[in-house]
């Protein structure tokens, strides 16, 4: 037997997805007006605006690659062999698209880059965990990501794992969100 929704849940569905819908306008707002400029200053097809964004795109995977410089511990830390594995991982790469828009979020609604940038830099973390552990031969057993060989090829599966799982770790993660360098 199907299980049908009452009419009062419907709608009460429908007003949410209109009230989130509307939210999020409210919340975009901020962000296209930030990249909108006079008519007379664009090119044809948006240019000018495209390479606003992508300036601003760069300039925030800059500092988030400095503070994950700055925030993970260094190679020559002990273990070394897991904290080289770490950095290069985290370092392969990428377009750092998690914690831009961890940034942006916080910037859209008044907060500042201090005060997201560990939780972004966390974020990434938890990412490059996941694409190490993805790339892991019980997993898909991937030989390249970003045109570099996979941390288990360079490192050996059992550095990679804990390289993965360093980066997860609690005691990463809660520097991270507590913003203090490695």
């Amino acid at each position: 037997a199907q299980l049908e929704r009452p009419a009062s849940s419907a709608a009460a569905v429908h007003d949410s997805s209109t009230t989130t819908r509307e939210h999020l306008g409210d919340i975009a707002t901020p962000i296209l007006t930030a990249f909108r400029q006079k008519s007379s200053d664009r090119e044809p097809g948006g240019g000018a605006r495209t390479m606003e964004i992508r300036g601003y795109l760069q300039a925030q995977k800059t500092l988030i690659d400095e503070a994950l410089a700055h925030y993970l511990p260094a190679e020559g830390h002990y273990p070394p062999t897991i904290f080289e594995a770490m950095r290069y991982s985290v370092f392969a790469g990428g377009k750092r698209v998690r914690p831009i828009l961890a940034v942006a979020a916080a910037e859209t609604v008044g907060g500042t880059v201090a005060d997201v940038l560990p939780l972004a830099c966390a974020l990434e973390c938890i990412h490059t965990y996941s694409l190490i552990h993805d790339d892991l031969p019980a997993l898909d057993n991937d030989d390249y990501r970003r045109g570099r060989l996979t941390n288990h090829k360079v490192f050996g599966e059992a550095n990679a794992i804990l390289a993965g799982d360093a980066l997860l770790a609690p005691s990463v993660t809660r520097r991270l969100f507590a913003g203090k360098p490695g």
